[in-house]
């Protein structure tokens, strides 16, 4: 038996095994799953691709099939990804296979002491965001407005630049205060932000910084790279920024408290091994992806770099900047992972009008 990472492979193509796993779990199907089929069908005409997986489990048969036109959505707002295409599956018949467990990850609570005592000696609380930028030409999306996906001009993507973007939404609509950096020495960073914020936290205000990257659309690849070493505790970096007449050494990157991916998935292009384990000395850290269906493409990975998996998606969404805010304040107010999902539905209903229950489907976080 052959095996990748956590879960068997059983000769199953490695997407046919992501969407048959995320089915079990949004279907709360038992761990112990019999797969009979899985059957990957391509249709090449003018109007449709098409994948099918059949998955049996007694009586209980799931079928998923969905047309490439229906899973993105037609205003530019929504940059939803393409779905990798299954290709067929000859001759695959799996019995009973027993999905074994994980490696062990940081839970909430550990995250959160992290927290307490780094506040109790005085040290502020980091987040690190990566922003691969919005890209036309480089990454497998429906292709939104030239300007807005451009991933070598930041300052109009969607992502970064653009009204939603993380540069512009949080400092003009989220009251972050922008502080002067430094672009960081890697080319393929085009543009660095630094943003500080007080948060209400057990009735007091506490101090946040964000350290927000957008990385070149063109080096997708390299971006999910550097975040996941960072969920991993690796990547540190001492961030150093002008606070009034005070200089300010930020420790970022792999040392942050939270660790967030905004853009496409990339996972949904191409593979990526998963990070070795963080040190064992290294502090608890919680991670969040903003990209489409990022749940059952980054939980192991996220898992075997020892991180706690705050918030990842189930289905098709915008990453955009008000989610993230929305994340982030109820993350360090109330600290519960039943609260940073509520909190970025909310937001996410606010904005995009999809209804409260279907927001709240499409948002999950590790306890």
């Amino acid at each position: 038996m052959n095996s990748s990472g956590p879960y068997p492979n059983y000769g199953l193509p490695q997407t046919a095994r992501r969407f048959v796993r995320a089915e079990c779990e949004n279907h709360n199907l038992p761990r112990l799953v019999a797969v009979n089929d899985v059957i990957g069908e391509t249709t090449n005409n003018d109007s449709s691709d098409r994948w099918n997986i059949g998955e049996r489990l007694g009586s209980r048969q799931l079928v998923l099939s969905a047309n490439n036109r229906d899973l993105h959505g037609s205003r530019p707002g929504l940059a939803h990804n393409r779905l990798e295409r299954i290709r067929p599956a000859v001759g695959i018949v799996v019995a009973l296979a027993l999905i074994t467990g994980t490696a062990s990850a940081a839970n909430s609570s550990d995250v959160q002491a992290r927290i307490d005592a780094d506040l109790a000696a005085d040290n502020p609380i980091v987040v690190h965001v990566v922003v691969a930028l919005c890209d036309n030409v480089n990454q497998g999306i429906v292709p939104v407005p030239e300007a807005l996906g451009n991933g070598q001009a930041p300052g109009s993507n969607l992502y970064w630049g653009a009204l939603y973007g993380v540069r512009t939404y949080l400092p003009r609509s989220a009251s972050w205060t922008g502080l002067h950096v430094e672009r960081p020495d890697d080319q393929q960073v085009l543009d660095r932000i630094v943003l500080y914020g007080e948060i209400d936290r057990k009735q007091r205000g506490v101090s946040v910084y964000i350290v927000a990257d957008a990385w070149d659309g063109a080096e997708i690849r390299e971006a999910m790279q550097a975040y996941l070493e960072m969920t991993a505790g690796r990547l540190v970096e001492s961030v150093t920024v002008k606070q009034g007449q005070e200089t300010i050494a930020i420790k970022a990157g792999g040392a942050s408290h939270l660790v967030a991916y905004v853009g496409h998935n990339g996972l949904m292009d191409f593979a990526l091994d998963a990070p070795a384990p963080a040190e064992k000395e290294s502090p608890a850290r919680s991670a969040v992806v903003l990209a489409c269906a990022s749940k059952s493409y980054f939980i192991d990975h996220l898992r075997s770099a020892g991180a706690h998996p705050l918030l990842l998606t189930t289905g098709l969404m915008a990453p955009e900047a008000y989610t993230l805010d929305a994340i982030i304040r109820s993350w360090i107010t109330v600290g519960t992972t039943a609260a940073v999902t509520a909190g970025a539905a909310s937001a996410y209903d606010r904005y995009q009008k999809c209804g409260l229950p279907a927001a709240r489907r499409l948002f999950w976080g590790q306890p």
